[in-house]
């Protein structure tokens, strides 16, 4: 039975082509499966620690770092956050570096910054329709509070609970001794 792939899944499949280290690491694994710690290949699919590995001979980087950087979840964060959120899923060498070369830090005051942030990301969500802006305050506030932030070295979501935030795309089956929290 053939497996069928979304087609951003066969460009990632298709950087390892003209990739000299997957194909190597690729060559390894078709023989001894477990000869390389970390590494796994399975279905045409080349993973790092569960992290899809992605090749360096086309622009599918450029587009997860865009992907990633400027959907509603992503909420143009900045570089700290983007890598963050990129390093959870995705692996190749110099991901920091290919990010780095794309932003700018800004160093304002917490406030301000924190402001300029959620006017960015409201304006990003809404340039299409600017009116509607108050309809994406509670995902803005998602946004900002499961995003990386330097000076604690995690989200505010993970200093608070402990835990990274479920992702909105695959929501969670866990459920709470709180009966008010299971009624909502």
């Amino acid at each position: 039975m053939a497996l069928s792939k979304p087609v951003w899944m066969q460009e990632v499949i298709s950087s390892y082509f003209n990739d000299s280290k997957a194909q190597h690491i690729i060559s390894q694994l078709l023989i001894a499966p477990t000869s390389l710690q970390h590494y796994t290949y399975h279905h045409e699919v080349l993973r790092y620690k569960t992290r899809l590995y992605i090749g360096r001979c086309n622009n599918v980087r450029a587009t997860i770092i865009q992907s990633i950087h400027a959907s509603a979840v992503g909420g143009h964060s900045g570089i700290q956050a983007t890598y963050m959120r990129a390093k959870a899923h995705f692996f190749w060498t110099k991901l920091k570096q290919d990010m780095s070369t794309s932003y700018h830090r800004q160093t304002d005051g917490q406030t301000k910054r924190v402001n300029a942030c959620l006017e960015n990301y409201l304006r990003c969500m809404t340039g299409h329709q600017p009116k509607q802006w108050v309809q994406w305050l509670t995902l803005a506030e998602w946004w900002y509070n499961t995003s990386f932030h330097t000076s604690l070295r995690m989200s505010p979501f993970k200093a608070l609970y402990g835990d990274e935030a479920p992702h909105l795309a695959f929501p969670s089956s866990t459920t709470s001794s709180v009966a008010s929290v299971e009624q909502y």
